[in-house]
């Protein structure tokens, strides 16, 4: 029988606009703003659980 999940550590979350995100994640939700690596990446808390805000990989043309 397969077990359940007991904790999750980190959710990813794509977005098209990583700053607009933010805000909302950060301003309306009122998770704490960790950091970001860029403008196409972005990572934001609430107690145990981590929540990644990234573009589509390739958008923007950022990534390498």
């Amino acid at each position: 029988m397969p077990q359940a999940v007991k904790e999750i550590g980190q959710i990813a979350i794509t977005v098209s606009d990583v700053a607009v995100a933010l805000s909302f994640y950060r301003d309306v939700l009122g998770l704490r703003f960790l950091f970001a690596a860029g403008s196409h990446l972005a990572f934001l808390t609430d107690g145990s659980l981590r929540i990644m805000l990234s573009t589509p990989q390739g958008a923007g043309g950022g990534w390498g």
